[in-house]
């Protein structure tokens, strides 16, 4: 009986979902945090240009085409050093990443070229249009590279499905949050000139900021959170409920 005990023990140890230190959520957590502060900040120069640009009198498709520009460039490199830093911080989980890059910068190509004529559409109305579709972009092309760092890493359809929880419940999060940043900046004003105020206030400047911490942290966070989670649930019950492969 102790010789079956000791390996079912060890069988629950290797055979269900593995087991996860709780540093590695901080960790996680404040990495994607602190590449999307890195995006916010690439963010914040092409706006700065943006406002140049404005002051120059250069408005219409040239405002149009920079913004495009902008949200490609922010987007790829963003998103490349996201899944990066992730992989580095859990070594042991993902596969090589040059493969992956390549899938990533697909993808964020694919989702741009589709957004380009909202893009345009948008640069029709103000500014403010033209970032909350730069902020859309941020938060898909977000989304799709975190669905390609997780994925790669699945072996099983375990492995695969608690990558779609957690990404999903990491969105649902970043949706609620910024949601409540846009709602709460949304009626602020800067108290300065007319055309700085179209660039620096309003709940679609606070909300393009905002996304890309906001999203890759909860990203971070709950990619890993969700796999603590599963694995306590497996501990108690003994039942690997997301395996089919079995």
């Amino acid at each position: 009986m102790n010789e079956i005990s000791a390996t079912e023990t060890r069988d629950t140890a290797t055979v269900g979902p593995r087991d996860i230190p709780a540093s590695t959520v901080v960790f996680k957590s404040l990495t994607g945090l602190g590449v999307g502060v890195s995006g916010m900040i690439l963010v914040l120069i092409f706006t700065l240009i943006a406002l140049f640009i404005s002051k120059s009198g250069m408005q219409g498709p040239f405002m149009a085409f920079t913004a495009i520009v902008m949200g490609l460039i922010v987007s790829l490199i963003t998103n490349s050093l996201s899944v990066l830093a992730l992989s580095m911080v859990d070594r042991g989980k993902y596969p090589p990443m040059r493969p992956l890059l390549r899938h990533i910068t697909s993808l964020n190509i694919v989702i741009f070229l589709f957004l380009a004529p909202i893009y345009a559409l948008a640069s029709m109305r103000d500014i403010q249009t033209v970032y909350l579709v730069f902020s859309l972009q941020l938060a898909l092309s977000a989304q799709a590279s975190a669905f390609v760092l997780e994925l790669s890493a699945a072996k099983n359809s375990r492995e695969n499905m608690l990558a779609i929880y957690g990404i999903t419940f990491g969105m649902l999060m970043a949706l609620l949050v910024n949601g409540a940043i846009y709602a709460f900046f949304g009626a602020q004003t800067a108290g300065v000139s007319e055309a700085t105020a179209r660039f620096t206030s309003g709940g679609s400047t606070a909300l393009l900021f905002a996304i890309l911490p906001v999203t890759w942290f909860f990203f971070g966070l709950f990619t890993t959170l969700t796999e603590i989670v599963y694995r306590w649930i497996y501990t108690v019950w003994g039942v690997d409920y997301l395996n089919t492969d079995n």
